[in-house]
């Protein structure tokens, strides 16, 4: 086998490897966009989601609430190698009919403190890069976000996620292309010498 040859075939393993199915590809990161709630709160941040494993890897969102008496921040966020009780949880729920999925991040442990905020999906969510309509209402029927014994409770008005790849998955695009342009390179005709 010549050298040509050879970095073709190298060129070839690393192209499958950047197309492989989405089964297979890096989990995504998915962003709140436009998340508004009954009384004029508002959700932004993202979360890491590996649908081929159906679990939350990192999360962090604030929940701006703006009720008319008082102003509440609450964050959700992942601390990493965290066990205490009053950590940040995230997790994702399946539903068959319809088809979809209900991310819950809860936050603190102590009744007066804690608060949940639940985001239904309006389809499952891939390792496929796309935007996703989030269900509105109040839970069960939809997304709420509920807070410190139950005193704000109020359901999702509008919102949608929209996907950014991880890292690792733009970082397998562009093996893909380099090995494109290696066989190109390696396949050009040559000039021999007369």
């Amino acid at each position: 086998m010549t050298r040509a040859q050879s970095l073709s075939m190298l060129a070839a393993i690393v192209l499958a490897l950047a197309c492989a199915p989405s089964s297979f590809s890096a989990p995504m990161v998915w962003r709140l966009q436009d998340v508004k709630f009954g009384d004029g709160g508002t959700a932004f941040g993202s979360f890491t989601y590996d649908a081929s494993i159906g679990q939350i890897l990192d999360w962090n969102i604030v929940a701006a609430h703006h009720p008319a008496d008082t102003a509440i921040d609450i964050p959700f966020v992942n601390v990493p190698s965290c066990n205490d009780p009053a950590c940040d949880v995230a997790e994702r729920f399946g539903s068959a009919l319809p088809p979809r999925d209900e991310f819950v991040f809860s936050h603190g442990n102590s009744p007066a403190s804690s608060a949940f905020l639940s985001l239904i999906a309006a389809r499952p969510l891939t390792n496929d890069p796309g935007l996703v309509s989030l269900v509105t209402g109040i839970a069960p029927a939809g997304s709420d976000l509920s807070c410190c014994e139950n005193d704000v409770n109020t359901g999702l008005v509008s919102g949608f996620l929209d996907s950014a790849p991880e890292p690792a998955s733009v970082l397998s695009m562009l093996a893909g292309i380099a090995a494109l342009v290696a066989v190109q390179w390696f396949r050009r005709p040559r000039r021999r010498p007369a």
